[in-house]
């Protein structure tokens, strides 16, 4: 058996996350900023670990970790909400429009991924490669909607909110969307796109290098 430097390198990156987040979070624990920065990172550093468990189950079952890896994306996907809301500042741009949608996608998400169990149809691990892949269900595309309205109404609203913005908090506001669209862009093609197209979850082990 060989190495797994993928599944290495993603737990390093999970660590990193977590420290970075304890980090701020500690320095003033009394500040939005670094509260939902915190929350941001350490909500990456989990879904990293359970896409990392979801590819090395040991005895434990690969489809229970896969489920928790799609809880773990809404979490962050929360995450991203709270941190684009007040980071670097709250302003008077109107919010709930833009998370209400993503809230009531979650309802019916949730319920085909954890109640109907229609979102993953079957997996299997592959222990000597560290990879395991699945084959999504009928209700897979119900469980991609809060995320996907996440990647269109989260920079959307934070356009809208960062014209108020002037000198270092614009160049704060531009990285984080930078940020965000670097990580996220690439993951909706591997973890939501492909699996539609091809109904299986191999490249599934390449997200967490996305972070």
């Amino acid at each position: 058996m060989g190495i797994n430097i993928l599944g290495i390198t993603s737990l390093l990156f999970a660590i990193v996350n977590i420290i970075l987040g304890v980090y701020v979070l500690l320095k003033d624990p009394r500040k939005s900023n670094n509260v939902v920065y915190a929350l941001s990172v350490i909500s990456i550093a989990l879904w990293i670990v359970f896409t990392y468990l979801y590819n090395n189950p040991g005895s434990s079952s690969p489809k229970f970790w896969l489920k928790m890896v799609y809880i773990a994306s809404y979490g962050m996907l929360l995450a991203q909400l709270l941190f684009a809301y007040f980071f670097p500042k709250r302003t008077k741009s109107k919010f709930y429009p833009f998370v209400i949608p993503i809230v009531l996608a979650l309802i019916p998400s949730v319920y085909v991924l954890l109640i109907k169990d229609s979102v993953i149809d079957s997996v299997i691990h592959y222990p000597d490669t560290f990879l395991t892949i699945a084959k999504m269900g009928p209700d897979y595309w119900i469980y991609t909607l809060p995320n996907l309205l996440g990647i269109i109404l989260i920079p959307i609203y934070y356009l809208n909110k960062s014209k108020t913005f002037t000198g270092y908090e614009k160049v704060q506001s531009r990285f984080f969307m930078i940020g965000v669209l670097a990580m996220m862009l690439p993951i909706v093609i591997i973890d939501y796109f492909i699996p539609i197209l091809t109904g299986n979850t191999k490249y599934f082990i390449l997200g967490p290098l996305f972070v």
